[in-house]
């Protein structure tokens, strides 16, 4: 069987054959004091927050964010714990992957069914980390994306808003989506850089293994995960600052 080593980003042939099924949305706590307060993170994201397993995870069979090398390893877990230890809180969240939602915006109204599962559906902070997936030839026109981008943030009123530019970058996603973080009083979070093959340590190729299906490797790996985690701290440490 042929072995595929690289970074960069993916194609379009590559990524659909990520995030096929549906997958039961992860619901975790990290308490360390019972007389702390708990915040409330709801995280919707794509094969990069949260992915069913492939045959590449192994030997760890918990399902987690592509390719970090364990559930804690991931940017989702990472994250929270940084929010835990840093701000002496409790943290709750639900990570739903939506890239469903991604590929078929033109065809979907965002409703809550998108998040059927999720024991999180009123947080204090919602992290949307979407983009990857969308074709690009789908927003040349962005109107209709950005209407429904927005849609689905409204489904989360009340709450400190976190959406990100997509780890590969891509100029008219990025222009698209800052429109979206103006038009909805969004902190926007740039994750471009870590996948723009600057610093290759971000990419799962550079874990010393040899990846058999094509495309993994051009995922963040436990490197990449903690630069997407601190680029959301770095908005998260101001906002409950």
């Amino acid at each position: 069987m042929k072995l595929y080593i690289w970074g960069g980003r993916p194609n379009k042939k590559v990524l659909k054959r990520f995030n096929n099924s549906k997958l039961t949305p992860i619901n975790k706590s990290v308490i360390v004091d019972e007389a702390y307060s708990t915040i409330k993170v709801l995280f919707l994201g794509n094969s990069i927050a949260l992915h069913p397993l492939v045959e590449d995870f192994l030997p760890c069979k918990d399902v987690r964010g592509m390719m970090a090398t364990t559930p804690d390893s991931d940017y989702v877990h990472r994250l929270s714990k940084m929010i835990v230890y840093n701000h002496h809180v409790n943290v709750k969240f639900s990570v739903v992957n939506i890239a469903d939602f991604e590929r078929n915006f033109n065809n979907k109204i965002p409703t809550l069914t998108l998040v059927e599962g999720a024991e999180i559906k009123k947080p204090d902070i919602l992290i949307v980390q979407i983009g990857e997936n969308v074709s690009e030839d789908e927003i040349k026109d962005p109107h209709n994306f950005e209407e429904k981008y927005i849609q689905l943030l409204s489904l989360f009123p009340n709450n400190k808003r976190i959406i990100t530019l997509p780890f590969w970058p891509s100029k008219q996603k990025q222009y698209a989506i800052t429109n979206v973080a103006i038009r909805s009083n969004s902190y926007l979070v740039d994750i471009s850089h870590l996948g723009d093959g600057t610093d290759k340590q971000n990419f799962a190729s550079l874990q010393k293994k040899h990846y058999r299906l094509h495309g993994v490797a051009s995922h963040p790996g436990d490197i990449g995960m903690q630069h997407i985690a601190d680029c959301y701290y770095a908005t998260i440490n101001a906002i409950l600052y």
